[in-house]
């Protein structure tokens, strides 16, 4: 599988369910944020008084990219790329609605970074429990 190069190949290859191929479903096992590493292989078993059985085995597993350089955009540069986020950086989980403060407590399994605005953006609402600035 190829990796995205950015936010909006991320995007079109969520809405084209390019990842379905792969048995993964973005948003849900994956974030843009995420290192997916998938490993497919397939072993013969010989069985006695049996035709031989051919197994394909498929494990994945995703771990969290740490790209705070980058934002999480996945570059050639050293660097990552020159942005600044105008809201600040908040906290989503891969299931959640709701944007946290980085030591909210509903974070202890998840904790994807996202700019302020572009969560606002996705459609999530502030935690009632951290209560994150709102910047209007």
């Amino acid at each position: 599988m190829e990796f995205p190069q950015g936010e909006a190949e991320y995007d079109a290859r969520s809405a084209s369910e390019f990842y379905k191929s792969f048995g993964l479903t973005p948003g849900k096992d994956f974030g843009s944020d995420d290192v997916v590493i998938q490993l497919e292989y397939g072993y013969r078993v010989n069985l006695p008084f049996m035709k031989a059985l051919n197994v394909k085995m498929i494990h994945t597993a995703v771990e969290r990219a740490w790209t705070n350089g980058g934002f999480g955009i996945l570059t050639a540069k050293e660097e990552g790329l020159e942005l600044e986020p105008e809201g600040g950086i908040v906290f989503i989980t891969r299931t959640g609605i709701r944007y946290h403060k980085g030591d909210c407590r509903y974070l202890r399994k998840s904790r994807i970074p996202i700019d302020l605005e572009e969560a606002k953006g996705k459609g999530y609402t502030p935690c009632k429990v951290c209560k994150p600035q709102i910047q209007d």
